[in-house]
């Protein structure tokens, strides 16, 4: 619900720290799952009962991956470079339950985290940038330029230019905390991004290539997975019919055989009141 919520507000880097969230308790799970079913080879129905979930644990593994690939293409779209390093941790650091508890096999094993790269790509004034805003602009127009004309360089800074004192003017606001100054030049650079792509149309048309891309590639992978879930349904449907029909069939056996048995005794009550009678008769 919060990764909904940033991406339709658009706040694709608040996104990031939720995403983290998400990829440590994937990837540990994952590999203390691995680690029990490893430890349960000798009890086979303990290790059956495990492996049942395999197709689950790698959906949501799948699909997690296909989420974070997702938004590490929006963020290029909105002149953001993700980053991603692996870091060691344990699986007592984990806060879902996920198939197997927190407690089971304690293993240590990577997870991804993921940073914002802190210089932006094209058409994004990085918040680091060693030259002036003036200077950066220059470089920016001069590119437009030499792909698409004089023409075009020039409307394109006409167009940036007054980004330099709004710019100057978050930098130099004291009186907010450096996490609003962050957010408010983000969305300043969020605008400076769709600008340049209206100039440079051929890096916007890689940007929208690879989203279609990866959009398509997802939408593959979620109605594959979609279809081996229903097949998996249906495959526990008729073993759950086959495990009624077995326990009705041996409920009518215990049935069968208990009427038998009622049966007997009733023929030996008959027989020893046979005798009885017989016995009265000779007396």
């Amino acid at each position: 619900q919060y990764l909904q919520k940033h991406l339709e507000q658009g706040s694709y880097p608040a996104a990031i720290p939720v995403l983290n969230l998400v990829l440590r308790e994937v990837d540990l799970a994952y590999a203390q799952y691995h680690a029990e079913i490893n430890r349960s080879h000798e009890n086979e129905c303990s290790k059956n009962a495990l492996l049942a979930y395999q197709f689950f644990f790698n959906h949501i593994k799948t699909t997690v991956n296909q989420l974070y690939n997702n938004i590490r293409i929006l963020l290029k779209m909105h002149g953001y470079r993700l980053n991603e390093k692996e870091v060691k941790g344990s699986s007592t650091s984990r806060i879902w339950y996920m198939i197997v508890p927190i407690t089971g096999t304690k293993v240590t094993a990577p997870y991804r985290v993921l940073t914002l790269d802190s210089d932006a790509p094209k058409g994004v004034y990085p918040l680091n940038h060693p030259s002036p805003f003036a200077a950066w602009l220059n470089e920016q127009a001069a590119h437009i330029a030499s792909l698409y004309g004089t023409d075009k360089a020039n409307a394109y800074r006409s167009e940036m230019q007054p980004f330099e004192a709004q710019i100057a003017a978050i930098r130099r606001d004291f009186s907010i905390s450096t996490i609003i100054q962050l957010i408010r030049e983000q969305r300043l650079q969020d605008q400076e991004h769709t600008i340049y792509q209206k100039y440079d149309t051929e890096y916007r048309r890689e940007l929208q290539a690879e989203a279609a891309k990866q959009k398509e590639t997802f939408a593959r992978a979620i109605a594959a997975q979609a279809a081996e879930l229903k097949r998996i349904a249906s495959v526990n449907r008729a073993d759950s019919l086959t495990h009624l029909k077995n326990v009705g069939k041996i409920a009518q056996d215990n049935a069968n055989k208990k009427k038998k048995l009622a049966q007997e005794e009733q023929k030996k009550l008959l027989l020893l009141g046979t005798f009885v009678v017989a016995a009265l008769y000779l007396i």
